[in-house]
């Protein structure tokens, strides 16, 4: 419900109505946005209590972050400093971060799900001086690790502060272009988490850059709406979420609808009926999966109903990026038609209905899932950045035929450069795989406090800084780039072949008995592979009921799936390598594992396997299986299984 009428603006709507020349700060982005869309719809949240859905407007957030600005100000909060906080997306956390903005300080997200020791760290390492959480739970747990102050949205802290601010005529003092902006502590999948330091320059570079491309996605797919409306599930304690949503869609004037969690994601999409959509692989693959568990309950009358409006669908999302294909015949829009009605159009239902466009990053989606999401009539674009780079340095073009190659992550950014390099850092031809490096406005000022990392990564030549990815890649000479892999997870077999297990095990995890699979082989004879079981699926083949996963790769419960693997225990091991045999026969001879072992548990935040994005720590879940990947190179039986 918008509660001001302040500042409504009787212009026409336009997303481009703050120009890309006109803000330097997200300080000046948020005011501005106030001016503009003043009582525009900006963040909607569903009320736990009555399931309605509860708007703010523009005017309304600036508001509430300037006078939460001023309360920080009378801390002595300012230029320099940093505030923290331990929240899932909500109005509340946007607000700390413009208010710190507003005084000139950084803000450091942080996520719920992690450890209190996590926090300590992420607290003790950035230096911040105040801390925002979103419940008492949290609040209790984070004094029991910290000393800085402890302000609780849950028990009125926060809105206390804001009223105090609404009563001041403190002068704010905001952040310059080159301020920090943020601290965003990258996931750690190889040591302690370290803070990427993001300045203002770079982030509103990447949220007008990355605002203005969505105008032309939702021209290129016929979508003259204004404003549109995103179901935001992505953490904006993740640089991907917080750039691509909160600020870009802010700089649009568009709506953000805030899920109120991932596991209700598609319930309440139904609800807030987004127009576009911004998430990674999992949640695709989450609709993907969803469908073919429909698909097995149907009968063959209707299976065959199913596979044809998919087959017609597919033809249909191919003709857009080929113009040369032949249109459909007369017989064939009719049957599309038709079955778009019966079938295609009750799949974009679970979704809202309303989706016009859905954007990928994080991870490359499997080009099985990406067919069919295009396939039920929603076009996909991949992106690529990292943490370090704000995130945005590539995206696909709307309808591209390259975008269906593996890998592939599009085109340069305006304003950005890429190329890749051997070890040396000599650029190599375009076509061969290496090191991706970019230079741009988005790459970040350096890992806070930690000056012999940020040299490892950061270079100088030509009077330009270069930013190492990491991500081994290609380079058309057209400038389409593909990720073929990782340079520190490539290894060598013994026989010098080179793998990158990445592109297997998302691979094989697409096996609906597949949780994740971890491909290892470094100086052996070959590969051998880890699997860690949908124990969900599994169960349910077995005819066991009561197996759930509460958490992402936490299966309950673990009596039931020890007396699976009593009683299954071959059983189970044939079928994950008749899977892997499977899902990995397009790959090369030397990459497919040797031997398989099957895993009791999942590698999951809990064992401290996974990053916050649900990235694997390779070197932890080694650390944790050595001795049964040891077993998978002994003598033993072909049946191999890891308590």
């Amino acid at each position: 419900m918008l509660r001001h009428a302040t500042r409504q603006t009787a212009r026409t709507f336009s997303s481009t109505a703050i120009p890309a020349t006109g803000v330097a700060t997200l300080h000046e982005l948020g005011v501005a946005a106030g001016d503009v869309y003043g009582d525009q719809k900006s963040l909607g949240a569903k009320v736990a209590s009555t399931g309605e859905w509860t708007w703010t407007s523009y005017a309304e957030r600036d508001e509430r972050a300037q006078n939460l600005g001023r309360a920080l100000a009378k801390k002595s909060i300012g230029r320099g400093d940093r505030i923290a906080c331990v929240s899932k997306n909500r109005e509340n956390l946007a607000c700390t971060m413009y208010a710190a903005y507003s005084v000139g300080a950084a803000h450091v997200p942080l996520y719920e799900q992690q450890k209190p020791a996590e926090w300590k760290h992420v607290l003790e390492d950035s230096g911040a001086k105040l801390l925002f959480v979103a419940t008492s739970e949290l609040a209790e747990a984070a004094r029991q690790v910290t000393d800085v102050e402890v302000v609780c949205f849950e028990d009125g802290g926060l809105e206390a502060l804001i009223n105090e601010g609404s009563g001041s005529d403190t002068i704010l003092d905001p952040c310059r272009p080159d301020d920090a902006a943020a601290l965003i502590y990258t996931s750690g999948t190889t040591g302690r988490p370290k803070g990427v330091e993001l300045t203002h320059s770079n982030l509103v570079w990447n949220a007008l850059t990355m605002r203005d491309g969505m105008v032309d996605e939702l021209v290129s797919v016929g979508c003259l709406k204004t404003p549109v409306r995103s179901l935001a599930v992505l953490p904006w304690a993740h640089i991907y979420g917080q750039t691509l949503e909160l600020h870009g869609m802010l700089a649009g004037g568009h709506e953000v609808a805030l899920c109120s969690d991932p596991t209700q994601f598609l319930d309440e999409a139904k609800e807030a009926k987004p127009d576009v959509l911004f998430a990674v692989p999992a949640l695709y693959n989450k609709i993907y999966d969803g469908f073919r568990a429909n698909r097995r309950t149907m009968s063959d009358g209707k299976k065959a109903l199913a596979d044809k409006a998919i087959e017609l669908g597919a033809r249909q999302a191919k003709r857009r990026y080929d113009t040369t294909l032949p249109g459909p015949s007369f017989v064939e829009k009719v049957q599309h038609s038709i079955l778009d009605a019966l079938i295609l159009k009750k799949v974009r239902g679970a979704l809202g209905g309303e989706v016009k466009f859905c954007g990928n990053g994080g991870a490359a989606v499997s080009p099985s899932v990406r067919e069919f999401i295009e396939a039920i009539g929603i076009p996909m674009t991949s992106g690529y950045g990292l943490t370090e780079t704000s995130p945005v340095l590539a995206k696909e073009q709307p309808f591209d035929p390259k975008n269906l190659l593996p890998g592939s992550i599009g085109k340069a950014l305006k304003g950005v450069q890429l190329k890749c390099i051997d070890p040396d850092n000599n650029e190599v031809p375009n076509g061969e795989p290496g090191e991706l490096v970019a230079s741009g406005p988005g790459v970040m000022r350096g890992y806070w406090q930690r000056p012999e990392e940020t040299s490892e990564v950061l270079y100088e030549e030509n009077n330009q800084i270069w930013f190492k990815t990491g991500d081994r890649c290609v380079m058309e000479s057209d400038g389409h780039v593909r990720v073929v892999g990782r340079v520190k997870e490539l290894y060598k077999l013994a026989n010098g072949k080179y793998v990158a297990p990445a592109p297997l095990e998302d691979t094989l995890a697409r096996s609906r008995f597949v949780a994740q699979a971890f491909v290892y082989g470094e100086n052996k004879e070959h590969n051998v592979c880890l699997v860690a079981p949908d124990w969900v699926n599994v169960a349910s083949k077995f005819g066991v009921e009561g197996v759930s996963m509460p958490a992402p790769f936490t299966f309950e419960p673990r009596n039931k799936i020890e007396e699976l693997l009593e009683k299954h225990r071959t059983e189970i091991v044939h079928l994950m390598e008749a899977e892997v045999e499977y899902h990995g026969k397009h790959f090369k001879s030397f990459e497919k594992p040797g031997r398989v072992g099957v895993v009791s548990e999942g590698f999951n935040a809990a064992r401290g396997m996974v990053t916050p994005k649900l990235s694997v720590k390779r070197a932890a879940v080694l650390a944790a299986h050595q001795l049964d990947i040891d077993g998978l190179y002994g003598d033993g039986e072909d049946v191999a299984v890891a308590a």
